[in-house]
């Protein structure tokens, strides 16, 4: 290969790499519904439980568990960048959530 198709495929692989954030683990806030904390395969849901999920680096889901916020329904949290991820409830369209503290 030469110098330049190198460089060139160097680059695209850093930009694609650069889309997501280096992971979900964290606090996320939305103006509606509060705030949420992922650590690994736990989750503080906007409701206040301690909840075991499946996790990803880039997604998370669980079922909210009975007397929480939106219970019996499935949650799924996609993340987009370490500045956006989109929760959805029961298969609706997602709603926008930040980092608690954005970090410059």
């Amino acid at each position: 290969m030469t110098r330049s198709l190198l460089t060139i495929i160097s680059l695209f692989l850093m930009s694609t790499s650069a889309a997501f954030a280096d992971s979900l683990d964290g606090d996320w806030c939305n103006p509606i519904d509060g705030k949420l904390t992922v650590d690994g395969s736990t989750i503080i849901t906007p409701g206040g439980k301690s909840v075991t999920g499946n996790y990803g680096r880039h997604r998370f889901d669980y079922t909210a568990p009975d007397g929480d916020w939106q219970a019996g329904q499935s949650i799924v949290i996609q993340q987009f960048s370490e500045q956006l991820m989109e929760l959805s409830v029961g298969g609706q369209p997602g709603q926008k959530w930040r980092p608690c503290q954005v970090v410059s």
